[in-house]
Formats: C-alpha cells, structure tokens, sequence
C-alpha cells in the first residue's frame, strides 16, 4: 500500500476542488511526463466513484485525499457528506463506519414513494415510514399522504442518524426548501 510520501512525489491534491493531478517525474521517460505531467488524475467508475491506478494498483481517490492531508489511512470507511462519490473536496469527505455510510445513502432506484423510508403498506392502505438502525428496523407510522410519512421520517433519522442523516427532499408547499 503506497505512502503518503511516495504518494506526495507522484500526486498533487488540491482540497478546495478535490482534484488530483499527476507530477512531472525526473526519472521517467520524456514521453511520460509530455503526456501525463499536470494532467487529471484518475477516471470515473460505475457508482459514481474516482479511481486513481499507481504502480498497478487500483485506489479510490477519496481515500487518498485522507492519505494525503491527515497521513494515515482512513481507519474504516470515507463517506462523502453530500453523496456524491465523485466530490473529492476535502471539506466534503469524514471518516464513517460501514453503517453510518449507509445513513447517507439515496432512496433505492426501484423506490416507488419517490422518498427514502416510506413504502405503500398493502393491509391498511397507507403510507408507512420506517428507518433501520444498527440492523433493526425500525416502524414509524402509517400515514395518509407520503409526503407525510417522507416528513416524519425526516424527523425520526435526524435523532437516529445524527450528522449521518440524510433526509427526504420535499417541496416548498411542505415547508422543507429544495
């Protein structure tokens, strides 16, 4: 695993944009440094991700940020406060847990209510809100409207998740601001 040292010699991080740029390198070959000198480091992968390979070794950029300014390997994971796998910005980026990452995830993609937490329950015909925490599920209500239910689930993961919270986005009428 590289080094913040080796790390600094072959990369610039600049944390106001979360970019890396590859370095001139005295001992490489002219046509190396012509290519890649100064240039944007790594490519974007599927989930949103900026991978960065070193000497055949795939890393994501993310936790090399951490490497680079606090100079230790993050000590679990590195969740990105807004969501955002590809924002590398330092302020952006703090150590998490596996679970506490997961706070902070998007409502699912086959998510029919359009809101984090809140599914149609069939027998009573309403809207249920519901969270998990640390593996339990949790049952909030049933409501009459998602938006409701959306409201309530904000309310619940703000004291359940804390900083980690990642509440359901609902409309000016709603009194939440987009």
């Amino acid at each position: 695993m590289i080094t913040q040292t080796e790390l600094r010699k072959l990369l610039d991080y600049f944390p106001e944009t979360g970019i890396f740029r590859w370095r001139f390198r005295k001992n490489a070959r002219p046509q190396w440094n012509g290519r890649y000198a100064g240039t944007k480091a790594g490519c974007q992968i599927a989930g949103g991700y900026i991978k960065i390979v070193i000497d055949n070794q795939a890393y994501y950029a993310h936790r090399l940020a951490w490497l680079y300014l606090q100079g230790k390997w993050p000590e679990a994971g590195i969740d990105h406060r807004d969501g955002n796998p590809s924002n590398n910005k330092f302020d952006n980026l703090r150590p998490a847990t596996q679970v506490e990452n997961m706070h902070n995830t998007p409502a699912q993609k086959n998510n029919t209510s359009g809101f984090k937490g809140v599914t149609w329950h069939r027998q009573r015909r309403k809207w249920a809100a519901q969270a998990y925490i640390e593996g339990k599920h949790i049952h909030i209500g049933l409501f009459e409207s998602k938006e409701d239910a959306a409201r309530a689930y904000n309310q619940a993961i703000e004291n359940l998740h804390g900083e980690f919270a990642r509440p359901n986005k609902l409309g000016a009428k709603d009194g939440v601001s987009l």
